[in-house]
């Protein structure tokens, strides 16, 4: 019995030990969460006034396919949404969890672009990125971003007023923080056509071809916008060999290191199976008589000595 308790005492040690190592090579990131940050922009100034109900439709239906998303008890905490408006002064109009979005009401969501009726004679498009930008900031490699541009991208800021505009600027110069599009999965919708080309223009010029998609103002309709999928860690090229050779490196030593485990084991079980032997022996071998016993006589010396008669 106590051989078997002790086979299990060493048994559980050595798994121990095991799982302390791996947790060790693979847990190294586990404080960092993976998740996705959504900013959705629309625009609600008077200039885009023609498309604005299509965009809050559009943008509607992107609510509800992040509603409808399916997940675990424990997940969608994390990700974020968040809806701005675009108009003289751009403001966060709803902020919140995708698991939020499961128990709100869209619609009143969406109805909140309306109240912003008072600021829609400019177009602040500069300050509406830069809002949008602040709430995607994360390490690229754990945070998923996701943005989505629901305008015709005509630069309007307002002056004096909220109703004094400046000129029209057809594009951002390059003052225009166009480095923090590149970790980002930007998306416009709504776009006039000769607007599309200017930006165009410009998103190539920063080397961002392939970051940002638009579509203009005729094909938007025809887009279904599809939900991001579940976050993912990314790594560059350089950081993957790294990586990977560190975990070669690391599952070496492991391997060395249970391997010597694996052998001491291999010892210990055989010494105490020869323990074990050398009990089993001993308690094989007759017991010894008693003191102030007699041993009894065979039976041929009990017939021998019986009295003649």
């Amino acid at each position: 019995m106590k051989t078997s308790r002790h086979i299990l005492a060493i048994s559980l040690f050595g798994i121990g030990l095991f799982l302390l190592s791996f947790t060790a090579v693979w847990g190294s990131n586990g404080n960092e969460v993976l998740r996705n940050k959504i900013v959705v922009v629309v625009d609600c100034s008077g200039s885009f006034k023609s498309q604005h109900q299509n965009a809050v439709q559009q943008t509607l239906r992107l609510l509800d396919s992040l509603a409808q998303t399916k997940m675990k008890r424990w997940e969608g905490e994390s990700d974020e949404v968040n809806l701005i408006s675009l108009d003289a002064l751009p403001q966060i109009v709803w902020k919140g969890s995708v698991k939020a979005l499961k128990t709100a009401n869209l619609q009143d969501i969406v109805k909140l672009f309306s109240a912003r009726k008072e600021f829609s004679s400019c177009t602040n498009v500069m300050a509406a990125f830069e809002l949008a930008f602040q709430n995607l900031e994360g390490d690229p490699r754990y945070v998923s971003k996701y943005l989505f541009v629901f305008s015709d991208l005509i630069h309007e800021p307002p002056t004096k007023t909220v109703t004094t505009c400046a000129s029209p600027v057809k594009v951002q110069g390059d003052d225009f923080p166009w480095n923090l599009l590149e970790d980002i999965s930007t998306t416009i919708f709504w776009i006039p056509a000769n607007q599309q080309l200017v930006w165009e223009k410009a998103v190539a010029n920063h080397g961002l071809k392939g970051r940002v998609t638009m579509y203009s103002t005729g094909f938007s309709d025809k887009i279904t916008i599809a939900p991001p999928p579940k976050a993912q860690e990314k790594v560059s090229e350089k950081e993957q060999e790294s990586q990977t050779r560190e975990l070669v490196g690391t599952l070496q030593g492991i391997g060395k290191w249970t391997g010597s485990i694996f052998l001491g084991f291999l010892g210990v079980m055989g010494l105490m199976g020869l323990v074990a032997l050398m009990f089993r022996k001993r308690s094989s071998r007759p017991a010894a008589p008693r003191a102030g016993n007699i041993a009894p006589l065979p039976a041929a010396r009990l017939v021998a000595q019986r009295p003649r008669r």
